[in-house]
């Protein structure tokens, strides 16, 4: 089993590129894994919905998708975990205890934040995790549970490269170490007018002020951790791609994916121009809403140039 994880800032077309991986045969496009126990956990007493994103994207409950189903008794065969009676009994959270809020799923306690900063520096330098386990014991048994789960997935799937589009730097470390040769990490960027008006409708929504500014350091911020990323970590498998590139061209950039990763090339081949991706029928735990629209053309996002004010265009420029 090989595992592509996902690394990007948010709203950098992660869950798209997810997707159009998903279309080849081999591939099994699943979201946000770090969510799926705080997904079962949430809908426990509730339906879960589309309009609340609690709900697989074949449009069945975690306990009724037929695909989960047998990945929650495989784990249960094999660990006693009964993930759709007790979600937190299979314990994946990574520095942080399961959360029953609505937003994010998991809380960490001062101290949880504290290892998992000091985990994550150390990691990022390309230093062993074995040295500084003790600090965590439990980090061991967390790290084999997502990847038994990631196992169990690619079996039932019947598919030998799964996805992750979680995007988280830890995760994404720990599991570099833990399994070096069958991990590989795909950046994704993204222009960064594209990402600032993204950034800036959301904020929108929520009506809280925005700052092209913090939109500037977190892409200078995000470039120079992945330029360290390559230059320290050991045994790095890694892709380099724009989201701009993913669109624009799906169709060869899941082709070069395809041939990094040694996946088998006979497949159904989609031309650039014209490139559909099927959510619906995959069995993804979470994203970008864009997973529940049903088929779909994969196309360029252009609407920074109509959300953007043209001091910020200016002040995205002068950054550059």
């Amino acid at each position: 089993m090989k595992l592509i994880y996902i690394l990007s800032q948010g709203h950098s077309g992660s869950t798209l590129t997810d997707c159009i991986l998903g279309t080849h045969p081999a591939i099994f496009s699943s979201g946000e894994m770090r969510y799926l126990t705080w997904q079962v956990e949430r809908t426990a007493k509730k339906s879960a919905s589309v309009a609340e994103q609690t709900i697989c994207t074949c449009e069945r409950d975690w306990r009724e998708c037929e695909f989960w189903t047998d990945v929650f008794r495989e784990i249960k065969q094999k660990t006693e975990s009964d993930i759709v009676a007790d979600p937190q009994s299979f314990d994946t959270a990574y520095f942080g205890s399961f959360s029953y809020q609505e937003r994010d799923g998991h809380k960490r306690s001062y101290l949880d934040r504290i290892l998992g900063f000091l985990f994550r520096k150390w990691l990022e330098k390309g230093l062993p995790l074995a040295a500084i386990k003790w600090l965590q014991p439990k980090i061991q048994q967390q790290i084999e549970n997502n990847w038994l789960l990631y196992e169990a997935m690619a079996r039932v799937a019947h598919k030998p490269i799964i996805v992750d589009s979680s995007k988280n730097l830890l995760i994404a470390l720990l599991l570099q170490q833990h399994h070096p040769d069958n991990v590989w990490l795909l950046f994704l960027h993204r222009d960064l007018r594209g990402l600032a008006a993204s950034q800036k409708k959301l904020s929108i929504k929520k009506g809280v002020e925005y700052s092209v500014q913090d939109s500037i350091r977190q892409n200078t911020l995000f470039k120079k951790r992945v330029a360290k990323y390559k230059r320290e970590l050991p045994r790095l498998n890694y892709l380099e791609y724009s989201y701009e590139e993913v669109v624009r061209a799906p169709a060869d950039f899941l082709s070069a994916v395809v041939e990094a990763l040694g996946a088998a090339e006979d497949y159904l081949k989609q031309p650039n121009e014209a490139f559909w991706i099927d959510p619906s029928t995959y069995h993804m735990v979470a994203g970008n809403p864009m997973r529940y629209r049903g088929r779909q053309l994969v196309r360029s996002d252009e609407s920074w140039a109509q959300v953007l004010s043209a001091e910020e265009l200016n002040a995205i420029e002068k950054s550059l």
